[in-house]
């Protein structure tokens, strides 16, 4: 009797899956799904970093575009009153971006006399109108913030520069953008 009850309980310990063996195999499973989770965590994080860049250069970029447009602005309107274009090509308002606070630029305002607007110590970060667009004024602030610094090389050049700072998961990043921008005439 005693060798029938010990085939018995060998046959029963066989039968299942002891706690041991389901804690390796579910610390394996655990282990075999934390790298992609890791990795897919890590390209989110990134791509969100690079989105925020992308808006960055846009938006340092248009700054430069639009001191470019107020220099072009100014000699057509110089060249169709039959004048030549003076050391004053990108107009007094631009003297507003030369000291050291910078300035900011809204680049939806068509005035000029209203879209550039200096900088005490710090310029605002920069909102988000019901459209989507970069400005200043909206509702909505983003993490952006644009300052534009112009300094005078000689009279028929000056260098801009574009210094832009925003937050990305917490993180604080910046670049600046330099270009030497000339006279027309």
């Amino acid at each position: 009797m005693n060798i029938l009850f010990l085939q018995k309980k060998t046959k029963l310990q066989k039968k299942g899956f002891t706690l041991i063996e389901s804690l390796v195999a579910i610390s394996i499973l655990v282990l075999a799904t934390l790298g992609p989770l890791s990795i897919a965590s890590k390209g989110l994080s990134t791509s969100l970093f690079a989105r925020d860049q992308v808006t960055s250069f846009y938006l340092a970029q248009e700054a430069i575009e639009y001191i470019r447009n107020s220099r072009d602005t100014f000699a057509l309107a110089s060249y169709s009153s039959g004048t030549t274009p003076g050391t004053n090509w990108l107009g007094t308002y631009f003297s507003t971006c030369s000291n050291p606070g910078g300035c900011r630029i809204n680049a939806l305002d068509s005035n000029p006399a209203t879209a550039v607007i200096g900088c005490n110590s710090t310029c605002t970060n920069m909102t988000v109108d019901s459209q989507g667009r970069y400005t200043y004024g909206a509702s909505a602030l983003s993490q952006f913030n644009r300052t534009v610094q112009i300094v005078d090389v000689n009279a028929d050049e000056k260098r801009v520069t574009v210094i832009m700072n925003w937050k990305t998961a917490g993180q604080s990043k910046t670049f600046q953008i330099q270009e030497n921008i000339f006279n027309v005439y």
